[in-house]
């Protein structure tokens, strides 16, 4: 699709799906197919979600990874964000506490993938 890259370092792999500029249906594709990929390793992925001002978490983006997050929650090992404003860290505060993760954001993608690959740091944090 051309917004979905994967890094590999050491035993870690990371999704990275870029939402920057998205309309709802291009977000609600990309979320679909992260989940293809995510099951086709069939292994534990991390995955690295970049948004910006033009891309809206809307109601109907929100059900789509809600359910996606659920078939796949056992192959995520941790996730991050980038790009949030004010408005979508609230919508990923409540995101955390629907799902009882911890998902953090990152002000730059550097500084995500940096916690994403370090082995040190624990899943995004499951609260379950």
């Amino acid at each position: 699709m051309g917004r979905i890259e994967k890094v590999v370092s050491g035993n870690n792999e990371v999704i990275i799906v870029d939402y920057s500029d998205c309309k709802e249906d291009q977000m609600v594709a990309l979320v679909t197919e992260v989940r293809k990929q995510v099951f086709a390793g069939d292994k534990q992925v991390c995955i690295l979600s970049i948004f910006n001002d033009k891309s809206y978490a809307t109601p109907k983006f929100m059900r789509q990874v809600e359910g996606e997050t659920e078939n796949a929650r056992h192959l995520v090992k941790k996730q991050a964000v980038t790009g949030l404003n004010d408005t979508k860290k609230m919508i990923l505060k409540g995101y955390n506490f629907l799902f009882q993760k911890n998902i953090p954001a990152f002000n730059t993608k550097e500084e995500a993938l940096e916690f994403l690959l370090d082995d040190s740091t624990t899943d995004s944090i499951d609260l379950r």
